[in-house]
């Protein structure tokens, strides 16, 4: 099967509230971009990205994932969002 991320390829807009102050935050690309070679969308068991996230926010039910970093210049928090979850 295929995947295309709707946020790589524009097709959605990326409006995120944060959840730590529910100010409007950016999308600060790729997690693949900032940890490692061109493989943009890994299987849940990657090593680079477990390493990188140590919270549960994001699914492990997801077969694929294209994980934004999703950042408030606000509160300064960070979260993680999978672009393929709009599939």
């Amino acid at each position: 099967m295929f995947h295309v991320c709707p946020l790589c390829n524009g097709m959605i807009s990326p409006e995120f509230q944060c959840p730590n102050c529910l100010n409007p935050t950016t999308d600060s690309g790729k997690l693949e971009d900032y940890v490692g070679p061109y493989a943009p969308y890994q299987p849940d068991d990657s090593v680079s990205h477990q390493t990188m996230l140590d919270d549960s926010s994001v699914s492990s039910s997801v077969s694929m994932q294209c994980l934004h970093i999703i950042y408030c210049e606000h509160c300064h928090a960070t979260t993680y969002v999978n672009g393929l979850a709009w599939e």
